[in-house]
């Protein structure tokens, strides 16, 4: 009787342990899933000094060759402008090494060109840029913040 009470008590353990190992793996807990969003190309800019919330926005650097811009979208060639809400802006960061632009995933110090526009379409019109600051930005993995700078005067 011992033994079948021990044999019982191994397998009933040996199930509830199978049974919480799926439960895991059914809800994505084992962290091996390739549909993990890695995020990456990400960057916040904040400090806008003015209170108009309809500005756009995009920015661009050269660094060691390299094209990197900014903007809320990016696809087949056309840029979409990010805009600017209670002082803060979101953007995606692509950098261009290539034939195709890729999201920025690196960690370096990055001082872009900021373009302010008045129009979301202002690039689709051909408009030159508002007003132009600058923003330093070190990133961590392909993910940055920094506040904007006013460009002095010459």
């Amino acid at each position: 009787m011992k033994n079948f009470l021990r044999i019982f008590g191994v397998i009933t353990l040996v199930m509830v342990i199978g049974f919480f190992m799926a439960a895991c793996d059914a809800f994505g807990g084992n962290g091996d899933d390739d549909d993990d969003e890695v995020i990456t190309g990400k960057l916040t800019i904040v400090g806008f000094d003015f209170d108009e919330d309809n500005k756009y926005i995009m920015a661009d650097a050269w660094l060691e060759g390299v094209y990197y811009f900014a903007a809320a979208e990016y696809e087949d060639g056309d840029i979409t402008l990010g805009e600017i809400k209670n002082k803060v802006v979101a953007l995606s960061v692509w950098e261009n090494k290539g034939a195709e632009p890729e999201l920025y995933s690196g960690s370096a110090e990055i001082t872009f060109n900021v373009y302010l526009f008045s129009s979301e379409t202002a690039l689709d019109d051909g408009d030159d840029a508002d007003e132009t600051m600058k923003v330093t930005i070190k990133f961590k993995r392909g993910i940055g913040i920094g506040e904007v700078e006013e460009i002095p005067a010459p």
